[in-house]
């Protein structure tokens, strides 16, 4: 059983049927994102609205990096960006620390993206729905979205909280 599982292995590792693409043809077919390297956006915070366990925020893409077709979309590394900043500032509200004092630690992440953000106007919510203090951190899980759904998702995640 296991030298047939190791030959399989072997086989699929080599892969003596996968065709090898030249530079010339692959290099038209890639995003900046491997040839130049991730290119920040840049938003600014418009307003925050908060209570305990929630939080909106609206946010306005000032620069952007275009995309092929020199437009805006808000990529799924820049949602996840601005999804962890929205529940650092809302863990450190909820606490009233007046200033960002620690980060946070995403556990687990799952996002959806139903439709293309095309605005570069932002809106986020995202509302904490479990939390438990437990040896000195902050355990928590929350629902969160932007633009009414376009993109929405859950998370779980850890703040220190000495």
């Amino acid at each position: 059983m296991l030298d047939t599982t190791a030959k399989l292995l072997d086989e699929q590792l080599s892969c003596p049927s996968l065709e090898i693409i030249p530079e010339n043809r692959f290099s038209k077919l890639t995003s900046s994102y491997l040839t130049d390297g991730f290119r920040q956006d840049f938003f600014k915070l418009n307003s925050v609205k908060h209570k305990s366990g929630f939080i909106e925020i609206d946010f306005r893409v000032t620069d952007y990096y275009p995309s092929t077709d020199n437009s805006f979309h808000l990529s799924a590394v820049a949602a996840q960006i601005l999804f962890q900043q929205s529940a650092i500032i809302l863990i450190h509200l909820d606490y009233n620390l007046e200033e960002k004092t620690k980060e946070i630690y995403i556990t687990q992440n799952m996002m959806h993206y139903r439709k293309m953000i095309s605005s570069r106007d932002i809106k986020f919510t995202l509302e904490l729905t479990s939390k438990k203090i437990k040896k000195g951190n902050l355990f928590f899980s929350g629902d969160f979205m932007f633009n009414d759904g376009a993109f929405y998702g859950d998370a779980t995640g850890i703040f220190p909280i000495n």
